[in-house]
């Protein structure tokens, strides 16, 4: 099916069968692989582009999947309303989305919500392919889109399997464990994986617990046999369940999946922790004496993977060095389970574990303070002291050089600081084109930037911007309060030039 080589050698071609999509994005997903996914199937052509594993934006050249079909199909317009928006967007030279919120025909919130749909969608309908091509193009980065995928790829190969798979691909992920016992997966960084199961669900997935096979949880559901099979299929790809060859009565208990955070605060949060948990040795780090069981480890190790998974942070647009951060406290958690529970280690490690204290807390430090002066800055902004909050907002872009968010306030806080300063000017607009690259879903991004063209008098670039802003966060108010006035701007030159033609013509 996919052997290593698959990945190994990505520029080369492969074929596409049924079930190769489930495989492949958990392969990618496992190694971490950061590039673009291309896939065709006669005249139709995908692309799906992954960093760190994650899919974060997908394309298509399906007319079905398109904004305007998908609203019809969804209700929320007519056709005929899809062709005076488009007909609209043509005249003012604006997305269609832009166009349907002016003519009143969808809100900010539905624009934003059918956007998230429509470019998973995208991704999902990959799972129904049972022919086809592809390939896997290894880049370091790439310029992603404003709309993102915040599903993890558990959560992708759950809903696809789910609605899109069909019996044969059912069949090939399940056919080699069907006399095989279930249970959670003993790696917490597939085990936590993030995952929304209904309570039935977790009913099913809480029966895997290493006393019966496949067949027989199915067995145990036969009104329900067809979604039952699709999410142990689609666990048993994602790595969540573990096939075993004989049953295990010490399996762990079932736990929750973590909740998801506010991003700005989760941030916040972990970096004091990470700040405190690097500095600490490893029975500190799980809350244990040096004598402590096997079991009080393998508990304590646990409730802490939990807690920390990669995936708790996902699609946050957090920048790559908080995301190194990241994946660094999850390794050295895993780490001290790892000596915890080998005895000669864990020995080994006694005798030398008051050597290693703190001797990892400068890089830490510094995105704590980074984080501190950023907040400074932006309580300085809402008062409108500009000048004191570039001080601070470029002592956060000094420490913390890689997050959209500090450079974006750091550049606008410069601008409005010098107003008249064609070189502030400058800096801050090239500033703020980074920070738009660093992280496309950043609305206030594209606002400063609609604000700053706009003081240009450069209608259509600003246009654009705040329509982006709008996109990527629906209670923009500011960017629709200026497509508004644009709008009627333009209005009013269009009749003002109406006007002069006559005139002329007299």
């Amino acid at each position: 099916m996919i052997s290593e080589g698959d990945i190994a050698t990505p520029e080369n071609q492969h074929q596409l069968k049924s079930a190769t999509f489930a495989l492949l994005l958990n392969r990618l997903y496992q190694k971490r692989a950061t590039g673009l996914l291309q896939l065709d199937r006669d005249s139709v052509k995908k692309a799906v582009y992954f960093k760190r594993g994650y899919p974060i934006f997908s394309r298509s050249n399906l007319v079905r999947e398109s904004l305007g079909q998908m609203l019809i199909r969804e209700g929320k317009i007519n056709q005929e309303q899809c062709d005076a928006g488009l007909a609209h967007s043509r005249e003012k030279k604006c997305y269609l989305g832009t166009s349907l919120i002016d003519l009143g025909q969808i809100t900010p919130h539905q624009l934003h919500e059918v956007l998230k749909r429509q470019v998973v969608e995208k991704l999902l309908e990959i799972f129904s392919w049972n022919r086809g091509n592809y390939s896997f193009i290894t880049v370091r980065d790439f310029r992603a889109g404003v709309t993102s995928i915040d599903m993890s790829p558990a959560s992708l190969l759950h809903e696809g399997i789910s609605r899109y798979g069909s019996t044969e691909q059912v069949d090939i992920l399940l056919s080699k464990h069907r006399m095989a016992y279930l249970m959670l997966s003993e790696n917490p960084e597939l085990r936590f994986q993030d995952l929304n199961l209904s309570e039935k669900e977790k009913g099913i997935l809480g029966l895997c617990n290493g006393c019966m096979t496949l067949d027989q949880i199915v067995a145990l559901n036969p009104l329900s046999r067809k979604p039952v099979r699709a999410l142990l299929a689609a666990l048993v790809c994602a790595g969540i369940l573990e096939p075993r060859n004989s049953p295990i009565s010490d399996s762990c208990p079932l736990t929750e999946m973590p909740e998801s955070h506010d991003s700005r605060l989760a941030r916040e949060a972990f970096l004091k922790d990470y700040d405190r948990l690097m500095g600490e040795n490893y029975f500190e780090l799980f809350d244990l004496k040096p004598g402590a069981a096997k079991e009080e480890v393998r508990q304590s190790y646990f409730r802490m993977a939990k807690i920390y998974h990669p995936d708790r942070f996902l699609q946050k647009h957090y920048s790559d060095q908080f995301l190194d951060q990241v994946t660094k406290l999850f390794q050295h958690i895993t780490r001290a389970y790892e000596i915890l529970m080998d005895p000669d280690e864990r020995k080994r490690y006694i005798a030398v574990m008051n050597q290693s204290k703190g001797t990892q807390r400068t890089d830490v430090h510094a995105l704590v303070q980074a984080e501190l002066a950023f907040r400074k800055g932006e309580f300085l902004i809402r008062k409108r002291e500009f000048a004191q909050a570039v001080l601070h907002l470029r002592q956060a872009v000094s420490c913390e050089g890689s997050e959209a968010e500090y450079l974006c306030l750091y550049a606008w806080a410069l601008y409005k600081a010098n107003p008249s300063n064609h070189t502030c000017a400058f800096e801050a607009h090239e500033k703020l084109l980074k920070a738009k690259d660093m992280n496309p879903g950043l609305a206030q991004t594209h606002l400063y930037l609609g604000f700053m063209y706009k003081d240009e008098k450069r209608s259509s670039q600003a246009q654009r911007e705040f329509e982006l802003a709008i996109q990527c966060d629906p209670d923009c108010t500011e960017a629709l309060r200026e497509l508004r006035l644009l709008g009627m701007r333009g209005e009013e030159e269009k009749k003002k030039g109406f006007w002069d033609r006559i005139l002329r013509k007299k």
